[in-house]
């Protein structure tokens, strides 16, 4: 991002020299090589050298990853802050399934609002097994001032939970009434809505997280990769065989 890796023509130094100036190994360097690569962040091309996408190089907030939501308000220029909603213990009901729960089984629902530079522009709600808090500290968990704390750092401190990946849905959206006064926009103003459920590494659920963003504050961006061969092209190979 700072251009401080690549020449004139954005190419990176070689996996060797990349070694030696970090002081890691080549199979570390590879490895990262390759997920910028996935990422978008820089293109390999075979026999020549890894450069630097430039088209890929500022921009934020990809969709393919999940950070934090002061980490993505801040990165898209704005000052953030956040404010508890609510935190409330009920059963699970129709969340029941994505959490590998009964719906009667109860779970602490959080919901939060994050403000860039001052304005609402993200609401969310976390949805968290009850049975994964020790029972000794679920008294008082309703009011508890750790759920200002990103949801990750209470699953982890808290439940000894870590989330590494979501599987996520994504759709456009509008505000209803209630969710336009919570974002301060009008009733009808349209929004990015995330359905997503955290996993761990035992790929057992952790977390349910329903997100709203208002799309004319919050952007986010995909580098997509072509998936080759295309179908022309199988059947111009098929033939020509």
């Amino acid at each position: 991002a700072e251009g401080g890796y690549s020449d004139s023509g954005g190419r990176l130094p070689s996996e060797h020299q990349l070694s030696a100036d970090l002081d890691v190994s080549r199979s570390t360097v590879r490895e990262a090589l390759s997920q910028l690569a996935r990422q978008g962040t820089v293109i390999r091309r075979h026999g020549i050298g890894t450069f630097v996408n430039q088209h890929a190089r500022h921009l934020t907030s990809s969709i393919n990853e999940v950070v934090e939501f002061h980490e993505m308000i801040t990165n898209q220029g704005y000052d953030s802050d956040v404010h508890l909603a609510g935190v409330e213990i009920q059963p699970a009901g129709k969340r029941a399934a994505e959490l590998a729960l009964a719906p009667d089984d109860d779970v602490v629902v959080v919901d939060k609002v994050f403000l860039a530079g001052g304005n609402p522009v993200i609401f969310c709600r976390n949805t968290v097994a009850l049975a994964l808090f020790p029972k000794e500290s679920r008294e008082g968990l309703t009011s508890d001032p750790a759920w200002q704390e990103p949801i990750y750092k209470v699953l982890m401190e808290r439940c000894h939970e870590d989330v590494t990946h979501h599987v996520a849905r994504i759709r456009a959206t509008t505000a209803g009434l209630r969710l336009a006064e919570t974002l301060a926009c009008s009733s009808g103003h349209p929004l990015l809505f995330i359905s997503e459920v955290g996993y761990n590494v035992d790929q057992r659920p952790v977390v349910s997280c329903l997100e709203y963003y208002r799309d004319d504050m919050i952007h986010f961006h995909a580098v997509r990769g072509l998936v080759r061969p295309f179908s022309w092209e199988s059947t111009k190979s098929k033939s020509e065989q």
